[in-house]
């Protein structure tokens, strides 16, 4: 529906869809909303124009570098701490993590933007 530059996040106002024959219709666009709702644009994308599937890749939650909350909780007890990410990960994407007064690395699971879960050591 609106010019998108490139790392947006689609949203529901940002999609209309439009009837096209299948002739006209390029392999690999989305046919449906919920398709690239949510979804971050990996190039730009011009007003009017179909999105293609290849084009999106899952929303950024936490960026690598970023400083992030790490939790680690079990039953009876909830710990803290800071963290910084070592790779970019999405909701529910695995990341490693520098726990920044051990500078010990885990790897964790994005809950939440700027927020990952740490599980038991095992």
């Amino acid at each position: 529906a609106r010019r998108m530059a490139a790392g947006e996040v689609v949203r529901a106002a940002d999609v209309r869809l439009v009837r096209v024959p299948a002739s006209r219709l390029r392999a690999g666009a989305a046919q449906e909303a919920g398709q690239v709702v949510g979804q971050a644009l990996r190039r730009p994308a011009a007003a009017d124009q179909p999105l293609l599937l290849a084009d999106l890749a899952a929303a950024t939650a936490v960026e690598r570098g970023q400083t992030v909350v790490m939790l680690y909780e079990t039953p009876g007890l909830a710990l803290t701490a800071q963290g910084r990410a070592l790779e970019a990960a999405p909701r529910g994407g695995s990341v490693p993590v520098m726990n920044l007064a051990s500078r010990t690395v885990v790897e964790a699971v994005v809950v939440a933007p700027g927020r990952v879960r740490v599980g038991a050591a095992r």
